[in-house]
């Protein structure tokens, strides 16, 4: 587990080349969450575009990407969607401590290879 200012993390330090299921968890720390003294906004859109530093990648080692993100707000959470890219996502709505809070889940497969099997003709198929 790693515990470090997510926007600085270097991917390619930390992930093994052999690594092919990535999973990262964001929970921003509370304060910020609640936008005590930083541009909420900004931090949500730097945060998706961190994710999209990984799809290069995740192109290169046939790997897949999966997370979510607690958004305290419509603001952040399409802010973080608009952002993203090459995600599949899905939002699940709760309250917690009488906020409206929502976590958006994100999925970005390995890339499945551009080259395609050829199939030989089993002896039963007709070869005229």
């Amino acid at each position: 587990m790693i515990q470090a200012d997510f926007l600085k993390i270097d991917f390619n330090k930390i992930i093994s080349i052999d690594a092919k299921d990535i999973f990262i968890p964001l929970n921003p720390p509370y304060g910020i969450r609640l936008n005590k003294g930083t541009n909420i906004i900004q931090l949500y859109q730097n945060i998706a575009k961190k994710i999209n530093e990984l799809v290069t990648f995740i192109q290169k080692n046939n790997a897949t990407l999966s997370g979510f993100i607690l958004c305290p707000n419509e603001q952040t959470w399409s802010a973080f969607l608009k952002n993203i890219k090459k995600a599949k996502t899905d939002t699940y709505h709760f309250n917690q401590g009488g906020m409206d809070i929502r976590v958006c889940q994100f999925f970005i497969p390995a890339i499945q290879s551009d080259s395609i099997a050829l199939e030989k003709p089993s002896d039963s198929q007709d070869r005229r």
